[in-house]
């Protein structure tokens, strides 16, 4: 599972400029989205994806990693590690984990819509827990006929 959630976004974050950055003396890729960015106050956001080999890197990068006010930063990170995507969206300061054993398709089609059309609106369903109550009510469904029977 976690190479093919890593194709998917690589498929589409070819399609974005990149830009190497340097986050507590590590180089890093940022993937530059137009849509995100703004000239005149001079800051060029994009989709930071890393897959991360420690805990500490993923420690940093969702707790502690701040990212400039004006420049090149990241707005969202997409890290894979151990088993795990973390989103975060470092402009509002939310996160989220998802285990890859447990990513549905309708996750999947969030973040391949996030990564292609990258509005204020797509991103913000990606932080959107609506699938996981809809996992739950089918498990719900589920028990329910089974004890039924």
């Amino acid at each position: 599972m976690k190479f093919e959630i890593s194709k998917l976004i690589e498929k589409e974050l070819k399609n974005y400029s990149k830009k190497d950055i340097k986050i507590s003396d590590k180089r890093y890729t940022l993937h530059v989205v137009p849509e995100l960015c703004d000239e005149d106050l001079n800051i060029f956001e994009g989709f930071l994806f890393v897959e991360a080999d420690n805990k500490s890197e993923v420690s940093y990068l969702k707790t502690r990693y701040k990212p400039p006010v004006s420049g090149y930063a990241s707005r969202i990170g997409i890290i894979l590690y151990d088993g795990h995507l973390l989103l975060k969206d470092y402009r509002k300061n939310k996160h989220i984990i998802k285990t890859l054993k447990k990513i549905n398709k309708t996750f999947l089609n969030k973040l391949k819509k996030a990564l292609s059309e990258p509005s204020d609106e797509n991103l913000s369903k990606l932080f959107d827990r609506s699938d996981v109550i809809e996992e739950f009510y089918i498990l719900y469904k589920k028990a329910r006929e089974y004890l039924l029977k």
